[in-house]
C-alpha cells in the first residue's frame, strides 16, 4: 500500500484528520505532522524525512495553505524530489476556491470543494494513489496518528474554476 505525507495548514486540519482517516481505512499509510518536536530535533528534517520515505504527496490546497511557507517549503521539497526521479508524486487536493500554484497546475486534482459530495473525490484520488476502492482493515502504523473532525461550514464553498488538469477517473 502506498504511504502518503500529507500536507496541509494548520487552519485545514479538521479536513486533512477526516481525509487521513478515509485514507487509512483503505490501507494507505498517512504521515501527517501533528506531533510535538522534540528539544533538538529539526522539524525540517523531519519533515524531508517524511517525504522521502512516501509514495506521494498530498497538497491539501485552500486559502490558508496557498500561502503558508511551511505547506509551499514542503511542497518544494517534494517537487525537487519529483524532477529529480526518486518517485515522489504530488497530488492536488482543492478544499476551497483558491488558486492552483502554477507547478501544481497541470497535475489531475482531487475536488473535495462540494461538501454534499466527499465520496466521489475520495474514490478519485484513491484511484490515483492506485488503491482499489472497497474498503479494507485499517493499517496500523508507526507513524504518528491524527484523530477525526467535523468539516466546519466556512468551507462549504463553489467548486474552484482553477483546479486545472483531469481529475482521475475509472478507465486511467
Amino acid at each position: 500500500m502506498p504511504a502518503v505525507f500529507l500536507s496541509h495548514s494548520s487552519t485545514d486540519k479538521f479536513f486533512a484528520r477526516k481525509l487521513a482517516e478515509k485514507l487509512k481505512s483503505h490501507g494507505v499509510q498517512v504521515w501527517m505532522d501533528e506531533a510535538e518536536p522534540r528539544v533538538r530535533d529539526s522539524l525540517v528534517d523531519r519533515i524531508s524525512g517524511a517525504i522521502k520515505e512516501s509514495d506521494f504527496v498530498a497538497a491539501v490546497l485552500s486559502h490558508n495553505s496557498v500561502r503558508s511557507n511551511w505547506v509551499r517549503q514542503e511542497l518544494r521539497v517534494a517537487m525537487d524530489r519529483e524532477l529529480h526521479g526518486r518517485r515522489v508524486d504530488v497530488v492536488p487536493i482543492v478544499i476551497d476556491k483558491c488558486q492552483v500554484p502554477d507547478y501544481l497546475a497541470d497535475k489531475p486534482c482531487a475536488d473535495f470543494t462540494n461538501p454534499d459530495d466527499f465520496d466521489g473525490p475520495l474514490s478519485n484520488l484513491l484511484h490515483a494513489l492506485g488503491v482499489s476502492r472497497v474498503a479494507t482493515t485499517v493499517v496500523t502504523e508507526p507513524r504518528p496518528t491524527e484523530c477525526n473532525g467535523p468539516r466546519p461550514t466556512e468551507c462549504n464553498g463553489p467548486r474552484p474554476t482553477e483546479c486545472n488538469g483531469p481529475r482521475p477517473t475509472e478507465n486511467n
